[in-house]
């Protein structure tokens, strides 16, 4: 590009140079907004523009020094440019080859967030003409540099390095908005270091100080435990600016909500075993957030429901359509403490629960369990709850389609003989309250369909397992844990049915009994071969959720089998 300027007097290139630095600041109509990309001004400052550049004022730079240049004072430049500064002979020493105290060594890009109104106005700096200009450009050509896993404070005025023309709105609720952003290229710096591309992330913007600080500490204890959950969805980066506050997140594909609506797959495309896969790994982050945060760490979400449920790409590639990983999000009603004195809500400290119960009876929800809004208090059964109220959904959506489970949802709302109206569509109802009659007779029907693609033995456990959960007593429900082992044994039940017989079994039309013998029969735990691939493939997910408990659970479980095996005879 420095052929552009080839026999231009320093201040015409310096003219040109603003009009291509103006030209590249991005999201120009919104003030708080603007800024220019990193990216942008390299394509501007070449090697050849900066040597044809600082040659119109006189001053000489080895190739490399120039590349130093162009590493190090990009923004610094093009600040300086922006505001008219005419102090460019002055440049070398007062910028390039300055050395100040330790504290402040350089005045290379980096140092710009630093510097103060009486550090840019003194007389052997910028001075009051440049320094107060300087000061007041500065956000727009220095935009926050996002580091994953960084928590970072900004003052007013300072900008994030987002692309408004892509940004789109995802959600929103009582505590904020959703939306997903663009990070311009090499503005966001992974693990791995600083990408060289776009970056798509998910921007949780809250509403108050409040919400985010409740949010911002339960995920910051989450983060500590020394074992984490794949399936728990964790911030890359925590962002306040000024009275703004903004967690990112990675971008997922939508929410289980829309995924139940058929955005990602149409019900027939999607497995059931897949689905099975995914609730049981959505009841395992339950079960660690309950259980597996570390000794006398009690966790509860209280606020699970399909919204709060991302689906995310599944990076395994397979021949079949994927239905996603499921992640559960949004901890900001959650509690995340040591455990307190027992009957305080199961262990926790007596101040947290009574903070969060006041937040869900304000809100109350169609997912939430009858105990919060009145009864005995919360537990981890609440979240048990929660949990059978979407897997009721996820199999209405598989067994009936959208359609089916959008007329499942209308019932939901409707009185108990199906002509009038009620308040809600909650899941339980009534004072004493008892399970939505709608759903009841839905879970019961189930075990009177027909379905090639799911044995009656299938459909039988899944009746089963959706009663015990949705009891209104939260004592007689199971805990996560054992939500978890029954989901195993339903997927064991539907694979029963849908694997092939094996050279060795006698088929039907030779005569071979329905019944099973005492130790092959199918049931919670399952005998010969397919019990031993469904234990092997437990063991081996628990050992990948570093899930101490699982592991003991299956080791004990196979001593115990070994044990009551006997020798024939």
């Amino acid at each position: 590009m420095g052929w552009l300027f080839g026999g231009r007097r320093p201040n015409e290139m310096r003219d040109q140079l603003r009009v291509m630095i103006s030209s590249a600041i991005e999201n120009p109509i919104l003030a708080n907004g603007r800024f220019a990309p990193r990216d942008g001004l390299a394509a501007i400052w070449t090697v050849e523009t900066l040597e044809a550049f600082f040659q119109s004022y006189k001053l000489s730079f080895p190739p490399a020094s120039i590349r130093k240049i162009r590493s190090n004072f990009l923004q610094t430049i093009s600040i300086l440019i922006y505001i008219n500064w005419d102090g460019w002979a002055r440049f070398n020493e007062m910028f390039f080859l300055y050395q100040g105290p330790e504290t402040t060594r350089d005045r290379t890009d980096r140092r710009i967030r630093h510097y103060d109104i009486q550090t840019l106005t003194r007389e052997d700096f910028l001075g009051p003409e440049a320094g107060g200009p300087f000061l007041d450009t500065r956000s727009i050509f220095c935009p926050i540099d996002i580091e994953e896993g960084s928590v970072s404070t900004w003052d007013d005025g300072w900008r994030l390095p987002f692309l408004a023309a892509k940004s789109e709105r995802r959600g929103g609720g009582g505590s904020g908005k959703v939306t997903k952003e663009v990070i311009a290229a090499r503005h966001y710096c992974s693990k791995s270091g600083i990408t060289t591309t776009e970056v798509e992330v998910a921007r949780k913007e809250f509403n108050s100080k409040i919400d985010f600080d409740r949010e911002r500490l339960n995920l910051a204890k989450l983060a500590k435990c020394i074992a984490q959950h794949k399936h728990v969805a964790l911030p890359i980066a925590t962002i306040t600016v000024g009275h703004q506050h903004n967690m990112l997140f990675p971008l997922a594909q939508m929410d289980l909500e829309k995924f139940l609506q058929g955005h990602l797959q149409p019900p027939e495309m999607c497995d059931m075993n897949d689905l099975l896969d995914e609730v049981t790994n959505v009841v395992d982050a339950l079960d660690h957030l309950h259980n597996r945060l570390g000794v006398s760490i009690h966790g509860y979400h209280m606020d699970l429901k399909p919204a709060n449920i991302l689906v995310y790409p599944d990076s395994e590639l397979t021949e079949r359509p994927g239905v996603g990983k499921w992640k559960i999000t949004d901890f900001g009603l959650s509690i995340i403490t040591p455990a307190g004195r027992r009957g305080s809500g199961d262990g926790l400290a007596r101040d947290r629960v009574t903070e969060t119960k006041t937040h869900l009876r304000r809100m109350h929800g169609t997912y939430q369990a009858p105990e919060v809004c009145s009864g005995p208090g919360l537990s981890r059964r609440s979240d048990v709850w929660s949990f059978g109220c979407i897997l009721v959904r996820v199999l209405a959506f598989k067994l009936d389609g959208v359609d089916g489970l959008r007329a499942l949802d209308d019932l939901r709302r409707k009185a108990d003989d199906t002509i009038g109206y009620c308040d809600n569509d909650y899941f339980a109802r009534g004072d004493p309250p008892v399970l939505n009659p709608h759903i009841e007779n839905w879970i019961n029907g189930l075990a009177h369909r027909s379905r090639e693609d799911c044995p009656e033995e299938f459909l039988n456990g899944c009746v089963k397992l959706l009663l015990s959960i949705l009891k209104i007593d939260k004592n007689a429900r199971p805990s996560a844990s054992e939500v978890k082992e029954e989901l195993g044994s339903l997927k064991a039940l539907l694979n029963v049915h849908q694997r092939p017989a094996s050279p060795s079994e006698p088929s039907s039309e030779e005569g071979s009994s329905e019944s099973f013998p005492p130790s092959t029969q199918p049931s919670t735990l399952y005998g010969n071969s397919l019990d031993l691939a469904f234990s092997t493939e437990r063991l081996v997910q628990a050992i990948k959720n570093n899930d101490l408990s699982g592991i003991e659970q299956m080791c004990c479980r196979g001593t115990r089998k070994r044990r009551s095996c006997s020798v024939p005879t």
